[in-house]
């Protein structure tokens, strides 16, 4: 696998594509590498429509109000009942942005 580290400008014929990658694209191309190899995406909501995967950490998603016009990547393919703030995320959730273990 090819490897990229620093400014992107750097390599300007690596996008979409599987590479070793550091910075704030780094889910995107894990995501990418592992539709290459037939692992799709699924759901990770509780039976509440909570979230296990918390994407903008707790901090900011327990204030982040879903308003009925937004066109934010974020809530774009959520369905309506999808919840915000104190019921954004699972009690159980696995996955939290800028925590590490």
């Amino acid at each position: 696998m090819d490897h990229e580290y620093g400014d992107r400008k750097n390599f300007p014929n690596s996008h979409g594509i599987c590479v070793d990658r550091d910075g704030a694209t780094e889910e995107k191309v894990t995501s990418k590498c592992l539709k290459d190899v037939g692992v799709l995406p699924e759901e990770t909501v509780d039976n509440m429509q909570q979230e296990y995967v918390v994407p903008l950490g707790i901090p900011f998603s327990l204030t982040y109000k879903r308003k009925p016009t937004s066109s934010s990547w974020f809530w774009r393919l959520k369905p309506q009942s999808r919840g915000d703030m104190e019921n954004c995320c699972s009690s159980k959730a696995w996955g939290i942005h800028g925590y590490k273990s």
